[in-house]
């Protein structure tokens, strides 16, 4: 038996010859960060693995802790960044349960669109391995372009390409017009195709001889290392309620969890166009008048989401001031990481990329 160490990030071409560098591509968000893997294999298989997070901790955690609630709230969407409004969100909703405070219906609503165009983002982000893998530059280059028009649509309403630092406490910061409403709902439309193109290539001979039937994951391993989203749904799991309105997969493997990212890109499409269609009605309030200073009251709560990759949770504890006592994040990438001790044994080392790529996950949110 032969162990090596597989390192996957930006630094992984500093590392020296004993260590086996994989690349998920240029557009992939693994290039942020550093994650190491060590790996045992025979004759090319692998046995067993012991993953190594923690290299880029950002004491994320820690900093909220001396942070007022609102500067947390710009804080929370750096440890996603591929979509970073779903980690303000989950803060401000955690916040306003202890406050007891209202969100006004077109909050709420902005909040939805903001959402839902996150998770497009977030999922072309992970699925730019594919075109990657298959050599196929016409398809990375239509995925490049349809990111690039969707940090556009971000600038444009939050001035900010990444991090919007757009929800505030009851409410949100910027007013979608129905011009801009119009742009996005068109970019929807022109990433329709670039999902089917996508399908198309997870489903031909090429991808499927390489991701069909390696890193399975069935419903144990799903309940055993807390999966959820579009990596619960590739193995026949419902596990958050925005499952359980669509489809499922049943082979639980890497191609199945791809496949079922471009069918949530078309299903996230469907919600923009059904939140674009009946807009709440402009003019009506969008944000909450709050004093200058906000106190949290006692207390502590649990709230959690349907972020892109899985369920994302905050526990917020309170003693009365204006900072979190204790705020602890539970994020997606940390439970698909770990789960790589069950999906990549008795897949071939040459085919390991395959299996890291399709449980996806960001730096940030894994070593907070």
């Amino acid at each position: 038996m032969t162990r090596d160490t597989l390192a996957i990030g930006s630094l992984g071409q500093l590392l020296d010859r004993h260590w086996i560098s994989l690349d998920l591509g240029p557009e992939h968000p693994t290039r942020a960060g550093l994650l190491l893997i060590d790996v045992d294999h025979t004759d090319g298989i692998i046995r067993s693995v012991r993953v190594q997070p923690g290299h880029s901790h950002r004491a994320a955690e820690k900093l909220f802790e001396v942070r007022d609630i609102r500067q947390v709230l710009s804080l929370a969407d750096r440890h996603d960044w591929t979509a970073a409004v779903h980690g303000e969100l989950l803060t401000a909703r955690a916040a306003e349960h202890l406050l007891g405070l209202p969100v006004p219906s077109r909050a709420d609503w902005a909040r939805s669109m903001l959402a839902e165009h996150a998770r497009i983002a977030s999922h072309l982000a992970h699925l730019s391995f594919v075109p990657f893998r298959l050599g196929r530059h016409d398809l990375s280059a239509r995925i490049r372009l349809a990111r690039e028009d969707a940090r556009d649509l971000l600038v444009e309403l939050t001035g900010n390409r990444v991090h919007p630092m757009v929800i505030r406490l009851g409410g949100f910061a910027a007013d979608p017009t129905p011009a801009w409403v119009g742009r996005l709902l068109d970019w929807a439309a022109r990433t329709r195709p670039v999902a089917g193109e996508l399908l198309a290539a997870l489903a031909g001979e090429a991808f499927t001889s390489i991701a069909g039937g390696v890193g399975i994951l069935g419903p144990y391993d799903v309940d055993a290392y807390g999966l959820a989203g579009p990596i619960s749904r590739a193995s026949g799991c419902h596990r958050t309620p925005t499952d359980s309105d669509g489809p499922v997969l049943h082979a639980g493997d890497a191609q199945a969890r791809f496949v079922m990212l471009a069918l949530e890109i078309e299903e996230s499409i469907a919600r923009l166009d059904g939140l674009g269609a009946e807009p709440v009605e402009t003019g009506g309030p969008i944000d909450t008048k709050l004093s200058k200073i906000i106190k949290l009251p006692d207390g502590e709560v649990f709230i959690d989401q349907a972020a892109p990759m899985g369920t994302a949770g905050v526990h917020l504890t309170s003693r009365g001031g204006t900072s979190p006592w204790r705020l602890r994040l539970r994020t997606p990438s940390f439970a698909n990481v770990q789960a790589l001790h069950a999906a990549l044994p008795g897949t071939p080392l040459h085919l390991a990329d395959v299996v890291v790529a399709s449980l996806g996950y960001t730096i940030g949110d894994l070593d907070k």
